[in-house]
């Protein structure tokens, strides 16, 4: 559940035990970013783009909001690394998602992009989406991931990615929700781990 005006559940609760500990500087800086990417993410719905049409402007909307749910997870996750004392950011999984899974799995223009984009260096990642689009697992992390480096790096774009069917948007937009979900839970993971330090 989102605090109020869109920042994490326990925005308040940051603030408390950033006066009251000593914090490794990294995870202050980490953590503070990523209660405003954080909250940009809660807050953005929609875009315009001129001389488009409203269904690739709507793609391309659901795919910057999986951007930027994933760049709130992207801080949360440096914070955890150095609370975890960990040399790499930890790999996390969804899989509780059954039915956006198989919904995301359908989309076989998406399946096609994501694929292709994945230089062989990172085998780990192109293993995941392997697994998952047999239906080996429901952990529709590895899709927010391709999707988020697709998106910024490689060849996705609204079209190419099989977003001109609305069912197909909204999964999309679907993911983003509970990404953000999902790292307004890391970050009071993160915080419960300060406070026994």
């Amino acid at each position: 559940m989102t605090a109020l005006n869109n920042m994490p559940t326990d925005h308040s609760e940051w603030g408390k035990i950033k006066k009251s500990k000593r914090i490794d500087t990294k995870v202050v800086r980490s953590l503070n970013r990523f209660q405003y990417r954080y909250r940009l993410a809660c807050s953005f719905s929609s875009m315009v783009i001129e001389e488009t049409t409203p269904l690739t402007q709507k793609g391309y909307t659901a795919f910057l909001k999986l951007f930027l749910a994933y760049s709130a997870y992207d801080e949360v996750r440096s914070a955890e690394m150095v609370l975890l004392k960990r040399e790499k950011l930890k790999v996390h999984n969804i899989k509780d998602q059954p039915v956006l899974a198989a919904t995301l799995r359908k989309n076989i223009r998406l399946k096609t992009l994501l694929l292709g984009d994945i230089e062989d260096g990172d085998n780990s990642l192109k293993r995941m989406l392997k697994i998952f689009y047999e239906d080996g697992t429901d952990d529709i992390m590895c899709i927010a991931t391709a999707a988020r480096n697709s998106f910024v790096h490689g060849d996705l774009t609204a079209g190419g990615a099989g977003l001109s069917i609305n069912a197909r948007v909204t999964a999309i937009e679907e993911l983003a929700a509970i990404l953000r979900g999902y790292t307004d839970k890391l970050f009071s993971k993160c915080l419960k781990k300060i406070e026994e330090l």
